[in-house]
């Protein structure tokens, strides 16, 4: 009797996930490589953008921090945005309960963290062959995305400068993207309280910023006139003392 030879659960995940994770290449890789660029154009090396693409792997929220990393420090308003943005998430988690519950054992942890709107998409749809380990098949989906827009953010970092053309003006890209995805969530909100408290945290930051610029200027405006008054002190003083000087002359000439 010939034995029948079984494969390794692993490894059969890993095959039949592959080509599943496949339509999605193509945006996280061009994607990615927008990301990677623009970390460029802010003047940060290739482990940057790798390092958070790895552990940050929230699209959106990356080119906040990207941003965020060459601003004031405003820990309160990224965190607002931050949460504007990728609060939907909360409710993917939601859904996501039962197939990512404990039964997956440690693999879960790693579900949970990668979960962004693609693999939630695929994941949830999903229809898992019976002969395949329905955990091991969903982490692998995850795993393959999440490597596309690591690899894509190191390429567009790294080729970024062979790119034929100026990078400057790319950062605008950020200020296009936000429009986008408000516009989006404006369309699809019932409420948009949200949104508006968005853009009165937005206005608010934009006039304290634009107060302590004014104070700035004021306080060099005050430094400038002080230097010249005390300016204009020495030479009265001194000009005091050149005529003291020659009146004690003459003085000791007559």
């Amino acid at each position: 009797m010939s034995e029948v030879v079984t494969e390794n659960p692993i490894k059969a995940a890993a095959k039949a996930a592959f080509p599943y994770s496949m339509p999605m290449l193509a945006g996280f890789l061009f994607l990615g490589i927008a990301y990677g660029i623009y970390m460029k154009a802010l003047g940060f090396g290739v482990w940057f953008p790798v390092a958070m693409a790895a552990l940050i792997y929230a699209g959106s929220v990356e080119f906040i921090a990207a941003a965020a990393l060459v601003m004031p420090f405003s820990p309160l308003s990224v965190a607002l945005v931050t949460l504007m943005v990728s609060g939907r998430q909360i409710f993917y988690g939601i859904s996501m309960l039962e197939k990512y519950g404990a039964q997956l054992g440690k693999k879960r942890w790693y579900l949970i963290s990668t979960l962004v709107d693609e693999s939630f998409s695929l994941n949830y749809m999903a229809k898992i062959p019976d002969h395949l380990d329905k955990g091991w098949y969903m982490f692998f989906v995850s795993f393959y995305l999440h490597l596309y827009w690591v690899v894509g953010a190191g390429l567009g970092n790294l080729f970024g400068s062979i790119i034929p053309f100026d990078l400057k003006g790319v950062e605008f890209g950020m200020t296009a993207l936000f429009l986008v995805i408000f516009a989006e969530n404006w369309l699809k909100e019932k409420s948009h309280e949200s949104s508006l408290l968005g853009l009165g945290e937005g206005k608010g930051k934009k006039k304290k910023e634009g107060k302590k610029k004014g104070k700035g200027k004021k306080r060099r405006g005050i430094g400038k006139k002080e230097r010249k008054e005390r300016e204009r002190k020495k030479k009265k003083e001194e000009k005091g003392k050149g005529k003291k000087k020659e009146g004690g002359k003459r003085k000791e000439k007559k």
